[in-house]
This record gives structure tokens, C-alpha cells and sequence, in this order.
């Protein structure tokens, strides 16, 4: 969760407060993926989370974790905590993607200079499309690709 709800909190209320409101989403968040398909918790994941934080949020309220804050502004605070959590998992799906794209560049690049190196010491093509195939196990069709 990110700083903006943060921000709306009174100079009163503790860093260690929203701490615990903050864990206590990522655990019922956790327990939801357990306990849901994953096509049911994406299917409905913003229905879910919105349970998730008005559960916690109510919990809050009951063990005094920012209870007056909750109490008098419950309803934003539900929904500045649901954009900003569906926010933080879209922003790891673009990480997470973005983490594959540079793995899949880092190892065409790989195989490229592999398939220079090879070429340099005058291995035939034969011989590179074997190699990229053991190295990297790829199809013939795409070891012969990088020739």
C-alpha cells in the first residue's frame, strides 16, 4: 500500500498503527489466494479486496488500531486501501512482465554471441543449431532462427 493513504492519517495516529492495519490486509489477502481458485480470485479480486479491507478495517476498529481515524472515515479510507492494492498488484504483473521481456532479450543476446563465437572458430551451422538446442532447449526451428 502506498503513501497516499498514509497522508490522510492524523499526526496522532503511529507509523506502527498503519503497520498493522497493512499486514493485517496482506494476511487476509494471502488467506483470499489460498482459499479461492485463481480464476475465481481474478474474476472477482476487487470484490475481494474490498471485503478484505472492510474486514480489516472493522477488526481495526474493534483491537483500537486507528480506531477514530476508521471510524469517521471509513468509507474512504475502504477505498483509497481498494484502488491502491489492486494499483500495487497491476504495477507486479508490469514488473513481472517487464522481468520476463529482459529475461527473453538477455538470453537472444546470449545466444547470439554464442552463435558468433561458434561461427568465429568456424563451426558449422549444423553443429550451432545442436548447441542452442542442448544450451537453451529450444526447437530446431528456433535455434535456426538465431543463424
Amino acid at each position: 500500500m502506498s503513501s497516499a493513504f498514509l497522508l490522510q492519517l492524523p499526526p496522532s495516529c503511529s507509523l506502527n498503527q498503519y503497520s498493522l492495519f497493512v499486514s493485517k490486509v496482506r494476511k487476509y489477502i494471502h488467506e483470499a489466494e489460498l482459499t479461492h481458485s485463481p480464476a475465481e480470485y481474478k474474476k472477482n479480486k476487487e470484490q475481494i479486496i474490498r471485503y478484505i479491507i472492510t474486514k480489516a478495517v472493522e477488526e481495526c476498529i474493534k483491537e483500537d488500531i486507528l480506531r477514530d481515524f476508521f471510524i469517521e472515515h471509513r468509507k474512504e479510507a475502504i477505498d483509497v486501501s481498494t484502488l491502491e492494492v489492486t494499483e500495487e498488484e497491476y504495477m507486479q504483473v508490469v514488473a513481472d512482465e517487464n522481468y520476463e521481456r529482459g529475461v527473453s532479450q538477455g538470453i537472444s543476446q546470449g545466444i547470439n554471441a554464442m552463435v558468433n563465437v561458434l561461427r568465429s572458430m568456424s563451426v558449422d551451422d549444423d553443429t550451432i543449431v545442436k548447441r542452442i538446442m542442448s544450451e537453451f532447449n529450444v526447437s530446431e526451428e528456433k535455434a535456426r532462427e538465431y543463424l
